[in-house]
């Protein structure tokens, strides 16, 4: 299966494609903005690691998305 990073992964579509591809089987990477009061909707889910970084924080999520298949922005 694929690696995928997900930006904004604590949004209503985000948490929704995030849920779908764990499901799947993908092992995914979700970024989550540290102030996202939304977060829980994607903690718990077997498959997910969650980073919570915002787009600006470079040296945090950089690394992830390198070894990334695919990335939904």
């Amino acid at each position: 299966m694929a690696r995928c990073v997900i930006t904004g992964a604590a949004s209503f579509i985000g948490s929704y494609l995030t849920r779908e591809l764990a499901r799947r089987g993908h092992e995914v990477i979700a970024l989550v903005r540290p102030e996202s009061r939304n977060a829980a909707a994607v903690e718990g889910i077997p498959g997910v690691r969650i980073i919570r970084a915002g787009m600006a924080d470079t040296e945090i999520w950089k690394p992830a998305v390198g070894a990334a298949d695919r990335f939904f922005h």
